[in-house]
């Protein structure tokens, strides 16, 4: 791990990410700090430097996914050698992997457009789309933000490609320019290869929204 840590920013490609996942798991690290620390966009990530005598990768993992925190590799440094958000480590937990790979369609927050009369796909969210325990850690930071009753429903246009979309009237009529930026918060908590949307209740008909 140590010889591609030394590998310059500008080096490390796709390659390089690719062996750094299959690496990081089976490492050491030692804590730089002794609780989570605030990261740039607000959410708390471990501290950590690898090494070679210290808290084993796996167990540290397992810590995080249960407590809903990110990890930072390196971040003394002027840029992290990584940071992992949340959601990338509970799809590694769950899945083995963390990214998945996505054949098509965008990944993260978008503006969903409908057309007149357009037939769509709709459902609730699978334990195994978003497992209790992190449906747990989402509302409770959705709360800390105001939002005490977030309503969702999933949603296709192909039959393929699902997205998760937020009513706009549980986020608190949030202005559309706000609409990114709250997007970008939410899939903090999720595998990146998922979609999110904010959408009006009365935009589509014979489709109710439930309680996330």
């Amino acid at each position: 791990m140590k010889d591609l840590l030394e590998v310059p920013l500008d080096e490390r490609d796709e390659t390089w990410e690719l062996n750094f996942f299959k690496r990081i798991a089976d490492v050491q690290f030692e804590f730089l700090k002794d609780s989570p620390i605030e990261g740039p966009d607000g959410m708390p990530y471990l501290a950590v430097r690898v090494v070679d005598d210290g808290e084993p990768a796996d167990k540290v993992l397992d810590w995080l996914g249960e407590k809903g925190v990110g990890l930072a590799i390196n971040p003394d440094k002027e840029t992290p050698d990584y940071v992992f958000s949340y959601g990338m480590i509970w799809n590694f937990l769950a899945n083995g992997e963390f990214i998945t790979a996505q054949d098509d369609g965008p990944r993260g927050g978008k503006e969903v457009e409908f057309s007149p009369g357009q037939e769509m796909l709709a459902g609730t969210p699978s334990e195994s789309y978003l497992p209790p325990h992190v449906r747990g850690l989402f509302k409770e930071f959705l709360s800390q933000q105001g939002i005490h009753q977030p309503r969702v429903v999933m949603l296709s246009q192909d039959s393929k490609n699902y997205d998760l979309v937020f009513s706009l009237e549980s986020l608190g009529n949030p202005p559309q320019e706000e609409w990114q930026g709250a997007l970008e918060g939410f899939s903090w908590f999720f595998p990146l290869h998922y979609s999110f949307s904010i959408l009006s209740e009365s935009a589509i008909q014979g489709i109710d929204f439930v309680e996330l």
